[in-house]
């Protein structure tokens, strides 16, 4: 046992976080918790932190136990180095190491005692800790942590938590800003990890892969469901139909109770008073049933009709002093297109938005865009939201009622459609949770008349089933449709092509989602290696030396070798790029040590063979003085 939960209950003025849920966390459990947007998720991390205290019941916790936390929010302010934000997660020992590495980098004169505090603590395994860490992450130990994007942020935060080798680690929406590159690489590294993790996310493809257990966070209580994420899927809408069977039986024969007790006298008599109690117990019963939140509706965007054809660029450049981020660049997005732009962070994506809407202009091509084309833009710093406004006013701008398509809504109810009560519409949004305010900037967006939605980073924060919902919402919707996202389950349900952002100023449409573009990805990649092995058999052919004297002519058995020998070579080289792209797959490292040992050791073995391979049919061709 690490961390045992016994009867912990909080409130956070009038709303139940949690009330009395209990759990073992035990070592090497993976938990995902899963939960609506402010059910209490990143409260019960703190909690677990030990950053806050509940209200009632305890969290024993393992003597010597080392946790490590993530917080959902990006480290703001800070100038240290990479190297140095990442060691301070170590403390004493952490300040030493980077202490004495800032003294190499600039010729400090207080080396020497840095040194030899290195000598007497000895860190020096320490700093190689350190550089492994930021290694495996990607990161330059040099850059300053205020010069990074939000998604390098993210990786250097969990790189400073990784190096601190936690049994327990803690990880608050981790996925939040990660690109894909940056999503399957902590997928890999959680499937490598010993410890134990509690981690809170909404990413579906990412529980599917990491997590060994769903802990479900419903009207503050917990639910366990052993496995991924598809596999809870399944058992929760069983569970929820079962209970809604339940709640009807209590709720009829609540309701049959009453009519007997509004009969008169007769349910007065004493003999009566026991149905009387048990009629009262029902009641209290029925108040003290803590009742699911509603699901957000199916809600429609208000749509401007306009032209079919929506945007077309032809031979569209845009370049960074003498980089292009993308060029000789074609689109035609017509009405009913779902277009995701989709590639590492800082390749040219938002840039290509901007340039597609005329807030950026290009180097190169041309664009003719719909003369009535309505833009609603979701943007993922927000700041379409006021904070000086209401819930209720940022959308209405201190109307009461908005138009949606021909119908007017009163704006409460328009944003009870989002989950908002009425108390949260006329309150500030401060109040609400990073989930909450992407909700009430997609009821924004959606009240707008458009033709052309663009999302940037639409998922973040937001729960699955208020993610069902949005993509129900994109796939019904007549207009045209550009988003940028880094959720693979997403893209998948929304998409009808994918722009791939190969880097070199490089994009490729690629009709369907991501598992699409995925296969579309391992086929460039195996044509690209069998154009390599042909240009490598070509230039060694060209590099041979002159021809040899006839007394180095092969024997009988020499000659059938080198016949046989390039069908071995393409053999090999088929199964290397197979056992590769093995490798290469996100969940590989989700299986048994002992399979992904096999696995590489197989890998090593089979480059191996193909060297000799090369080198032997070299040896032969040479001998031959062909």
């Amino acid at each position: 046992m690490l961390i045992d939960i016994r009867d912990v209950s909080l409130e956070i003025g009038p709303r139940v976080l949690l009330h009395e849920v209990n759990g073992t966390l035990h070592a090497g459990d993976k938990w995902a918790l899963l939960g609506r947007n402010g059910a209490g998720k990143s409260t019960f991390l703190k909690l677990l932190a030990g950053i806050q205290e509940p209200d009632s019941g305890e969290i024993l916790k393992k003597q010597g136990l080392q946790i490590a936390y993530v917080p959902q929010g990006l480290p703001e302010g800070l100038t240290d180095t990479v190297f140095s934000y990442v060691a301070s997660g170590l403390r004493d020992d952490g300040d030493i190491v980077a202490s004495y590495r800032r003294a190499i980098l600039q010729g400090d004169e207080r080396l020497d005692h840095w040194h030899d505090q290195m000598e007497a603590r000895s860190l020096w395994t320490l700093e190689t800790k350190i550089q492994r860490a930021l290694s495996e992450a990607g990161l330059d130990p040099n850059r300053r942590l205020d010069e990074l994007s939000g998604g390098w942020k993210r990786r250097a935060m969990i790189a400073r938590a990784i190096v601190q080798q936690p049994d327990v680690l803690l990880l608050d929406e981790p996925t939040n800003h990660l690109d894909i590159g940056g999503i399957e690489w902590l997928e890999r590294l959680l499937a490598d990890w010993q410890g134990a993790f509690v981690l809170v996310t909404h990413d579906r493809a990412f529980m599917d892969r990491v997590a060994s257990q769903i802990v479900l966070l419903d009207r503050a209580k917990f639910y366990f469901f052993p496995g991924n994420f598809s596999e809870f899927e399944a058992r929760w809408q069983a569970a929820q139909e079962a209970e809604a069977r339940a709640e009807a039986l209590f709720d009829k024969k609540l309701a049959e109770e009453e009519q007997w007790l509004r009969q008169g006298i007769k349910a007065r008599r004493t003999r009566n008073q026991g149905r009387v109690r048990a009629l009262k117990a029902l009641r209290e019963a029925r108040a003290k049933r803590l009742q699911r939140q509603g699901q957000m509706k199916n809600v429609v965007a208000d749509f401007a009709p306009g032209s079919r054809r929506v945007i077309e660029a032809r031979n569209l450049g845009l370049k960074v002093g003498d980089h292009w981020l993308f060029r000789h660049f074609d689109l035609s997005l017509m009405r009913g297109d779902k277009i995701a732009l989709v590639g590492p962070n800082g390749i040219g994506k938002t840039s290509m938005l901007r340039v597609l809407l005329g807030e950026l202009q290009p180097h190169e091509g041309v664009i003719r865009r719909a003369d009535n084309l309505a833009v609603a833009y979701f943007d993922q710093t927000r700041q379409a939201l006021d904070p000086q406004l209401t819930v209720a006013d940022n959308v209405a701008q201190g109307r009461t009622e908005i138009t949606i398509g021909d119908k007017r809504r009163h704006i409460i109810s328009y944003l009870q459609d989002f989950l908002f009560t009425p108390e949260q519409a006329r309150g500030s949004i401060e109040r609400l949770s990073g989930g909450e305010k992407n909700r009430l900037l997609l009821a924004k967006l959606l009240a707008q008349p458009a033709n052309l939605l663009v999302l940037d980073e639409p998922t973040n924060d937001l729960d699955v089933e208020s993610l069902e919902i949005l993509e129900t919402l994109l796939v019904d919707y007549p207009g045209a449709v550009l988003l940028v996202s880094h959720d693979r389950t997403f893209i998948d349900n929304t998409a009808t092509a994918c722009l791939w952002f190969e880097g070199y100023g490089k994009v490729t449409e690629v009709v369907g989602g991501y598992q699409d573009l995925r296969r579309y990805q391992t086929t460039v990649e195996s044509e690209d290696l069998a154009a390599q092995s042909r240009a490598n058999a070509s230039q060694v052919k060209k590099q041979r030396p002159p021809r040899k004297s006839p007394r180095n002519r092969l024997s009988y058995h020499e000659k059938r070798r080198l016949e046989s020998l390039p069908e071995l070579i393409e053999a090999t080289e088929q199964a290397l790029h197979q056992l590769q792209e093995e490798i290469n797959e996100p969940d590989f490292f989700a299986q048994p040590a002992d399979i992904t040992r096999g696995k590489l050791a197989e890998l090593t073995q089979l480059e191996e063979k193909l060297e000799a391979l090369l080198s032997e049919w070299e040896a032969l061709e040479e001998k031959s003085g062909q």
